[in-house]
């Protein structure tokens, strides 16, 4: 699985937007309101994708990291579940467009992989599970270290520990995994246009404060056809950039060190 890095993100709000196909002028409640649509189209589509995914077999398939031919899989949640002939759950008597399942599948990919991710830690306490779980030896702590994925904490290990140990005076026995300790998988609600293409959204900077996106959304509660799904233009207010991060100057040669300065 590659890495990305997450550089800054920034809080962004849209108020009122026009409708393309008439022109008209919608009020931030009617915008919301199609958003709310979409988000609920999203959640009864992607938890019905997880459903029929979230499983050992499942895991372990994304987690190998390769699809039935052995190419490494894409970056991309959506493709890598393309690639693995996943795919999104049309609601009975709806019409999702392509590009919207496209980010129902991102959104739900993505948790799965958070979910592999997890599983790998969960497997490796499993398998070194100690015979005092309060108090591990160090042959136990490097007997545990030795499965765990990169950047675990010992805070997250401490947290872990004690979940599987709750399950297991509940229930008597180790959980088998993730799957049987965390049986209900969920996803927060949200848009991951980024996943789309220009069918679905684009966003172009008008200004160096405003952004105009184009976005399509459902019209209705329950879109049956294409129809149903219009474009919305929203005037987006854009932050000013964040200032540059103070350094400490180690030498004292730096034009902004008020050392050199003095």
């Amino acid at each position: 699985m590659s890495r990305t890095e997450l550089t800054s993100t920034a809080t962004c709000r849209a108020g009122t937007g026009v409708e393309e196909t008439t022109g008209a002028l919608l009020s931030a409640a009617a915008v919301s309101r199609r958003v709310g649509w979409a988000l609920d189209l999203l959640t009864e589509s992607g938890q019905g994708m997880l459903a029929q995914l979230y499983t050992p077999t499942s895991l372990a398939e994304l987690g190998a990291g390769v699809d039935a031919a052995g190419v490494a899989l894409p970056s991309n949640a959506y493709m890598a579940g393309r690639r693995l002939l996943w795919s999104a759950p049309i609601p009975a008597r709806t019409y999702l467009p392509d590009r919207f399942r496209r980010v129902v599948e991102e959104t739900v990919v993505r948790r799965l992989r958070q979910a592999v991710w997890t599983d790998t830690v969960i497997t490796a306490l499993l398998s070194t599970w100690p015979v005092n779980p309060a108090r591990r030896s160090d042959g136990e702590w490097a007997a545990m270290w030795t499965g765990m994925p990169e950047n675990v904490d010992k805070a997250t290990i401490r947290n872990r520990t004690r979940h599987i140990e709750a399950h297991r005076r509940q229930h008597g026995a180790l959980p088998a995994g993730l799957v049987e300790l965390e049986p209900d998988l969920t996803f927060g609600p949200a848009l991951l246009l980024a996943a789309a293409d220009h069918q679905l959204v684009t966003v172009d900077r008008v200004l160096p404060n405003m952004a105009k996106i184009r976005v399509k959304l459902p019209s209705v509660p329950r879109p049956r056809t294409r129809a149903d799904w219009g474009f919305l233009t929203l005037a987006v207010t854009l932050p000013p950039p964040p200032s540059p991060p103070k350094r400490r100057c180690a030498h004292h040669r730096c034009a902004w060190c008020p050392v050199a300065s003095g």
